[in-house]
């Protein structure tokens, strides 16, 4: 629990309006991040306050196949980058690049799910959720 001067000093809250003992906050725009998206490689070590004040990502054309898979594709990639999904980390997302299996990946922003790609050219992704087999 925090106390009304704690909240009123968060980062990244606007006050939009006041009626009587009601406070209107708008959210700042740079706090919501896409489902997934590539980051560069220095990122991987950054701390989560980072993560949602920083503006060093890119978004990707995604197609959510269901709760568990989404397909990405980036074409004519030229350089190394970390791919990240927005979700609490867990072991049993999986990415594949082109068919490889790149397997569990690491902890990112202090929660979330990322893998490095190192691969050149047209690229096919896919993030999968898999808990069977074990």
């Amino acid at each position: 629990k925090i106390s009304k001067d704690q909240f009123r000093k968060l980062n990244g809250l606007i006050k939009l309006e006041t009626f009587e003992q009601l406070e209107i906050y708008q959210l700042d725009q740079r706090l919501i991040k896409p489902q997934v998206f590539k980051t560069p490689m220095h990122s991987k070590n950054e701390p989560f306050r980072t993560f949602c004040m920083g503006d060093d990502f890119q978004p990707v054309n995604l197609i959510k196949e269901s709760n568990e898979e989404y397909e990405i594709f980036i074409p004519e990639n030229n350089e190394d980058f970390i791919i990240v999904l927005n979700e609490n980390y867990s072991s049993f997302w999986q990415l594949y690049v082109n068919e490889k299996n790149y397997g569990s990946g690491f902890k990112i922003f202090d929660y979330a799910n990322g893998w490095e790609v190192k691969e050149r050219g047209n690229l096919s992704l896919k993030i999968k959720f898999i808990v069977w087999p074990f």
